[in-house]
């Protein structure tokens, strides 16, 4: 099962790292993959529960799951734009800065 902890503690180390904007998008997409087929997932549970007859307060609760899930992937993806629009600086400025 994704944890909404462990999806921002991943997201967290990404942007932490020192590769490019690209690569950081590109991972961070990953992560909003992972987070958006556990909401579907849980989504599709919810939806069987009340179809099947189960019980309808844990129906409920798989779908406020997704719900919350939906909302940390538009907060990923928001990220990896963000981190699109970030300008990596140029080699030499990094160096002198680091000095």
């Amino acid at each position: 099962m994704l944890k909404e902890f462990n999806v921002h503690t991943e997201v967290s180390r990404v942007e932490a790292t020192d590769a490019s904007p690209i690569q950081k998008a590109r991972r961070l997409l990953q992560i909003a993959k992972r987070v958006r087929t556990a909401a579907r997932r849980l989504a599709i549970l919810g939806q069987r529960g009340y179809r099947e007859g189960g019980d309808p307060l844990r129906a409920a609760r798989f779908r406020e799951a997704a719900q919350r899930l939906c909302g940390v992937y538009e907060d990923v993806r928001s990220q990896a734009g963000r981190a699109l629009r970030t300008p990596r600086p140029p080699e030499g400025e990094e160096r002198r800065s680091r000095n």
